[in-house]
């Protein structure tokens, strides 16, 4: 053996077997409630070597309290556990209680080159995270919350939270199932976000509870990870599409659940029926650069049409068209002033009388010939069961 007292106040305790290094103690001048200077991060540190001088394990107990246990093979590190000072304060009695790190317990894992594999990390809150690594890049991240699959704290608004990475590390997905009963998937494009699917419960064959008024919503993302579109499935039967341009919504067109088309043709096709619960086959909405809305469209499901203009998100003019002949004026202009009083009504008794500024069934966003067709959102992924984690 030997032992070694250094000037700054930590020994050294060596041990050897025929010859060759079998255990080496390091302790710091203040270990073990010593009066001794803090040389070291260390308290103190035993590495443990094979019959061949080689490193076996190593065990470390620093300065605020946390404990890392690494083990090796020929060598090289295969495993690493680390141990905060509360982890365990019911089991082990030598435990400092010191709460030094954001985790209770990290447990990492090696290859035989000692490329890292996968980490398990119990944190303060109650939560977990599991991540896996291929060629030492991380592949794929799954986190749990406390109360996912037992009575734990319930830390996070989601039970799981599941993220995949390509082969250079860059995000390509992420799958979270959320406390309410909602499930959100992501896609990422070179890490930008790409395209968004969200769910509610009630969507799910097995009728999970419904936490929002939609069952799906689509949303699309351009290659700067700016919104473009989105897609709502509402669970009324309605259907809407939203459409930006530069982050800025520019409409929104929403459809009656019994109204899968809605070209509002003169004559009126005889499809078109009395909407479930509402007296329109179709509303849409324009906005201006600054989100004031411009035009408001509705299309009735007894064929009247009606459009509302505005300026500065002030109401201007009412255009309507009676495309069922159920009033004695085939179309009607009222203009508001500045108060929204009315201070002009005109009525126009056919088409022909309709000025160029009549643009209702005229601008293609109002047109009597545009039909409008949105399907049914068909989620096209399977969140299936989650996963059995097993690090």
């Amino acid at each position: 053996s030997r032992y070694t007292g250094f000037d700054e106040g930590r020994e050294k305790d060596e041990f050897f077997e025929n010859g060759i290094r079998s255990e080496t103690h390091e302790v710091d001048g203040d270990a073990f409630g010593g009066s001794g200077p803090n040389a070291l991060p260390f308290v103190i540190k035993s590495t443990y070597y094979d019959q061949d001088g080689v490193i076996t394990s190593r065990s470390t107990s620093f300065d605020e309290g946390w404990e890392k246990e690494e083990f090796f093979q020929n060598g090289i590190r295969s495993e690493t556990h680390e141990v905060d000072g509360d982890a365990y304060p019911n089991l082990d009695p030598f435990a400092s209680n010191d709460d030094a790190l954001p985790f209770k317990t990290r447990s990492t894992y090696y290859d035989s080159t000692g490329t890292i594999t996968g980490r398990a990390t119990d944190y303060d809150e109650g939560w977990g995270k599991y991540e896996d690594f291929e060629n030492g890049i991380r592949s794929e991240t799954t986190e749990l919350d406390g109360n996912a699959f037992s009575a734990g704290p319930n830390a996070k608004p989601w039970d799981i939270r599941k993220t995949s990475y390509d082969a250079t590390g860059v995000i390509v997905e992420r799958v979270t199932s959320f406390d309410d009963g909602t499930a959100k998937d992501e896609h990422f494009q070179d890490g930008v976000r790409s395209e968004t699917w969200e769910i509610d419960g009630d969507a799910y064959p097995d009728s999970r509870p419904s936490a929002m008024p939609w069952e799906l919503r689509l949303t699309n993302y351009d290659e700067d990870g700016t919104i473009t579109s989105r897609r709502t499935d509402y669970d009324d039967g309605r259907k809407s599409a939203e459409s930006f341009e530069n982050g800025k919504i520019v409409s929104v067109v929403t459809l009656d659940d019994s109204q899968p088309e809605v070209p509002n043709l003169n004559p009126p096709p005889d499809f078109i029926e009395t909407g479930l619960g509402y007296s329109w086959a179709l509303k849409a909405t324009y906005f201006d650069d600054s989100r004031q809305v411009t035009h408001r469209y509705t299309a009735f499901d007894d064929q009247d049409a009606d459009l509302i203009l505005f300026e500065d998100g002030q109401k201007t003019e009412r255009q309507m068209i009676d495309y069922d002949n159920d009033e004695l004026w085939y179309a009607l202009r009222i203009v508001y002033d500045g108060a929204g009083k009315i201070v002009e009504r005109i009525e126009y008794a056919d088409e022909g009388e309709l000025p160029d500024d009549f643009v209702l069934g005229v601008d293609p966003r109002f047109s009597p010939d545009d039909t409008i067709e949105l399907a049914d959102l068909d989620y096209p992924f399977d969140f299936g069961d989650p996963p059995t984690l097993n690090p």
